[in-house]
């Protein structure tokens, strides 16, 4: 950065440096070339559906302009299914909110850590509905997904516990967009709000070590949904 400021105020003549790298650059262009033609040989004939809504500023946190009364706060979800039902439907979703909320640092997290943030939550929760998944980042600045209504008050010691929140509640959101009042509430898999209810005890999914417990891996459930009653 110092040296091409250094080239280009000066004027020098020497070649501005690429914040890139070159070979890295001609590997991904190589990769994605091939995934291209790769999908365009095996594509099915199907039907592809739209869905919207807006869901609202509380699942965006407005980071760039927070005195801006606009947010992109639409929830987009693009599902195709193939005429030949052996073949997986797949669905797209756009959402305008950074998904790098874990690797952000707190008192309790270095923000060092890998993760898959909200996207990988979405896209497992989708997975278990049946769904082959694709993630299409809108426009974002400084915009990132919010705790919001996904948090129930709970306290987290971990940011990616926020994550799996928010991402299993955009999961659950996407399935239920052209479902009517009747069929969410009566699909376990989008109605927690019962669970929710009854819940007298949140506990953390973690160890002191940031590991999953061992009874949350057990239990076959969503973690972020874990409870314990009287």
């Amino acid at each position: 950065l110092l040296q091409n400021g250094v080239n280009s105020g000066t004027q020098n003549g020497n070649e501005l440096q690429q914040g890139t790298n070159p070979k890295y650059m001609a590997f991904l262009k190589d990769k994605v070339a091939e995934a291209l033609i790769e999908a365009y040989e095996d594509m099915k004939p199907g039907t592809l559906t739209y869905a919207q809504k807006d869901i609202g500023e509380e699942y965006f946190n407005n980071k760039n302009r927070p005195t801006s009364d606009t947010i992109m706060s639409d929830l987009s979800r693009f599902v195709f299914t193939p005429d030949n039902a052996k073949y997986r439907p797949t669905m797209i979703i756009n959402i305008a909110a950074h998904p790098d909320v874990a690797g952000l640092p707190t008192s309790s997290n270095s923000g060092r850590e890998i993760s898959g943030d909200y996207v990988y939550y979405c896209g497992e929760l989708l997975d278990k509905a049946g769904y082959n998944f694709m993630f299409f980042q809108g426009a974002i600045a400084g915009i990132y997904m919010a705790r919001g209504v996904t948090g129930d008050n709970v306290p987290t010691e971990q940011r990616v516990e926020e994550s799996q929140r928010y991402g299993y509640e955009l999961a659950r959101m996407a399935l239920s967009l052209t479902k009517t009042e009747e069929e969410i509430i009566a699909d376990s898999m989008l109605n927690c709000a019962d669970e929710v209810k009854e819940n007298t005890e949140l506990v953390s999914i973690y160890d002191e070590e940031g590991y999953l417990k061992q009874e949350f891996k057990d239990s076959g459930m969503l973690p972020a949904y874990y409870t314990i009653y009287n």
